[in-house]
């Protein structure tokens, strides 16, 4: 996948807590991550979800060569710009990261990494 892919636009606002990290940010059709995704119905990849939830982890010490294993994931809703989302991610006692991407239209998706 291409780097450019991975960028997150400017968040809008961003929390940081202990153990959990919560990001907003608004999310426009032209964002280089939708290049390709689909052509006429830009779609937010899910591998692109999971990249933005392991460089916000890394807020929280997560390294991304400890990735070793995705236990839980789940896609609800597409997210579809435009749309103000909100990524949170938390470090679980285990030593594991759970994220969720939510927005008004609800929740997108959640899972698990380590």
């Amino acid at each position: 996948m291409p780097e450019a892919y991975t960028y997150m636009p400017d968040p809008v606002s961003k929390e940081v807590y202990e153990d959990r990290v919560v990001y907003r940010f608004v999310l426009r059709p032209e964002h280089e991550c939708f290049s390709g995704h689909f052509p006429g119905l830009p779609v937010l990849a899910g591998v692109i979800q999971l990249a933005w939830a392991t460089q916000i982890a890394k807020e929280l010490g997560f390294r991304g060569h400890d990735f070793t294993h995705i236990p839980r994931i789940k896609f609800k809703t597409p997210v579809l710009p435009p749309l103000e989302v909100e990524v949170e991610v938390c470090r679980k006692p285990e030593g594991t990261y759970r994220f969720s991407f939510t927005s008004g239209a609800g929740l997108h998706s959640t899972g698990e990494f380590g």
